[in-house]
């Protein structure tokens, strides 16, 4: 069954996008332990990552197995070339280029590209997975992708090739890719919206006063539950197993509150290139706060996370920025259209 794509589901991810940008932004500033930017960094990664990976889920549906592997590539074409810049440029200007340059290009997906690489394994998956095992056997695959999900982490590999996130938000994308199968709207809007918007406060308040230290290990995903060694490796676990429940209550909540706009939608549209657009100027930013020309107040902060998402749509518009993002696909397409 093909999903629906309407207006909510790309309002949805635009308001994902903009977290996205926002925690990221929010690592320019300080986030120290008890601090406003803490409180706020933990109650946006707590959820955010998950709800994106459950929208792209839904979105991965097969119509055409030829734009199907089409699209896999193109994913796999940006991965490669921003992995490149964020690899070899750094390298080059600090003429520090060896061979460890080139296995990390190869194993270590830079900052936020993990996201594409993973996207690429759980396509894939979805491809090479006869359907009819997915359509009959729901329940079955459902309960595989979370005891993948929680029990991965004993698995003792990090970052490397983005296997560890890969694993651990898996049951994430196989419920978004299943959601189309029911009228999850139906269920989502039967929560008042004030009810969800006072839990989400609550927690962020509870987040803020009780859990307002460095989680980054446990809702990240990007390691082993080996990587602290004086930490018990069932105690990961039981976090991540915690990390998880709060991941769904947070985004159903997160679901109520967004609203339907048209214009909003439009943007939604546009997340992978506001997703790799902020990558670099937020870089670009960090740079210029390290050496103190750029004030990170906390509203600042958020001002800024504003200016990126609005500069990022408007830029998003010049197709041949789209493109640059696919310079193979694109090239081949002008060669097709010429013959």
């Amino acid at each position: 069954m093909n999903q629906e794509r309407d207006k909510y589901w790309d309002c949805l991810k635009f308001a994902l996008i903009f977290l996205v940008v926002y925690g990221h932004t929010i690592e320019i500033g300080n986030i120290s332990d008890g601090s406003f930017n803490r409180g706020m960094y933990n109650s946006i990664f707590l959820f955010h990552m998950p709800l994106f990976v459950f929208v792209s889920g839904r979105f991965s549906h097969i119509s055409d197995r030829e734009k199907y592997k089409s699209g896999i590539f193109r994913i796999f074409e940006t991965y490669i070339l921003v992995q490149a810049i964020m690899t070899f440029v750094p390298a080059i200007i600090n003429n520090s280029i060896d061979i460890r340059t080139f296995i990390s290009f190869i194993i270590s997906p830079g900052w936020t590209l993990w996201y594409l690489l993973s996207l690429i394994y759980w396509r894939i998956m979805i491809f090479i997975i006869p359907h009819r095992l997915l359509m009959e056997h729901k329940l079955i695959v459902l309960l595989v992708s979370i005891f993948i999900g929680i029990f991965g982490g004993f698995v003792p590999i990090g970052s490397t090739l983005a296997i560890q996130k890969t694993m651990a938000f898996l049951p994430f994308f196989i419920a978004g890719y299943y959601s189309t199968q029911v009228n999850i709207r139906n269920y989502i809007n039967k929560i008042p919206r004030l009810v969800a918007f006072i839990v989400l406060c609550a927690a962020f308040l509870v987040v803020f006063f009780f859990c307002n230290f460095n989680i980054g290990y446990v809702v990240s995903c990007s390691s082993s539950f080996w990587y602290v060694p004086e930490i018990s490796p069932w105690l990961r676990c039981g976090e991540r197993i915690t990390a998880f429940i709060i991941a769904v209550i947070f985004s159903f909540m997160f679901m109520r509150i967004v609203f339907e706009n048209e214009k909003t939608a439009k943007y939604g549209t546009k997340t992978l290139f506001i997703y790799i657009g902020h990558s670099f100027i937020v870089s670009l930013l960090k740079l210029g706060a390290a050496k103190g020309y750029i004030p990170t107040g906390e509203l600042l902060l958020f001002a800024y996370s504003i200016v990126i998402v609005f500069v990022l749509v408007l830029l998003a518009r010049i197709q041949i920025l789209n493109n640059l993002l696919n310079p193979i696909s694109y090239m081949g397409r002008i060669i097709a259209k010429n013959k």
